[in-house]
């Protein structure tokens, strides 16, 4: 400390001893954020499921999404219906939970990868046979009747897909890689593949865009807004349509036990195929049973 022949204390010292007090506090603050990552690493490590949140990510249900959330991917043709071909699932009440928990592990990897914005959870769930196509008004009761007649040739089958194998869902995106779908994959079995192939020669017939090559059978749990292609998680993923989130039944089937075992596999009787045009025009094709 430096004395004025008056007995006050210099300036200078002052000055010198707060920048000492500031360089000292500016050392703590780095310590403790030092120790504070240090923590959080040892604890991440500790607990591999346990990861601190970049983003922040909501999930809805289709009947709260706005109608612009999503970008159209099909642009509007006037005079043309944009149509779909797919099967309806009833799934018991084990499944649908496991559903929903799958749902939840995507918002917290999104989360954790830092990803913001909303997950839709979709209200019905169904296998798609086709990519949507566009039809006018005129040909959609020949289309139709076409569709008919040869899926009258399949009858009723099961298919199988097992909940605890779905713990890496896949990300699908559709063609304009503008959403992105959470999905859980479905064995693509001879009758599957046999369905669309009956689809694909009439939208051959049509100049329609036929299914995709190889065929990926899939049901999709959630959908989220963007191009989830980088997501760390998972490997570059095939593109699909969207499939349809609106929905109007419940596809819940209330009549199962809730004692079923939700790890046991999932058999989802086809007995129907869906072709819906619009909002408006949907055409239920029932499958013959096993004579």
């Amino acid at each position: 400390m430096d004395l004025l022949s008056d007995g006050s204390v210099s300036d200078s010292s002052l000055e010198i001893r707060t920048k000492d007090n500031d360089n000292d506090d500016n050392d703590n603050d780095n310590d403790d954020t030092e120790c504070q990552e240090e923590k959080e690493e040892e604890a991440i490590n500790k607990n591999p499921r346990k990861r601190i949140r970049k983003g922040l990510v909501t999930i809805i249900s289709s009947e709260e999404a706005p109608t612009d959330l999503f970008q159209r991917s099909v642009p509007h043709r006037r005079g043309h219906w944009s149509g779909h071909i797919f099967i309806p699932l009833t799934l018991n009440i084990p499944t649908i939970r496991a559903m929903r928990h799958s749902i939840h592990h995507f918002q917290t990897l999104l989360e954790t990868q830092g990803y913001s914005g909303t997950v839709v959870q979709h209200s019905i769930y169904h296998i798609s046979l086709s990519k949507y196509f566009s039809l006018q008004l005129h040909f959609i009761e020949p289309f139709v009747q076409k569709l008919r007649l040869l899926l009258s040739m399949e009858y009723i089958s099961r298919i199988f897909f097992h909940p605890q194998q779905q713990q890496s869902p896949h990300i699908l995106l559709n063609d304009d890689k503008t959403r992105s779908f959470w999905s859980w994959k479905v064995y693509p079995d001879t009758h599957l593949k046999k369905l669309v192939s009956h689809i694909d020669s009439i939208l051959n017939e049509y100049d329609q865009p036929t299914y995709y090559e190889p065929p990926i059978f899939h049901t999709s749990l959630a959908s989220f807004n963007g191009n989830l292609e980088n997501f760390s998680s998972f490997p570059s993923p095939p593109t699909i349509n969207d499939p349809t989130t609106e929905s109007d039944d419940d596809n819940v089937d209330e009549d199962k036990s809730d004692s079923d075992d939700a790890d046991s596999s999932s058999v989802i009787v086809v007995n129907q195929v869906v072709c819906q045009f619009g909002t408006t025009k949907s055409y239920t094709i029932n499958l013959p049973p096993i004579p």
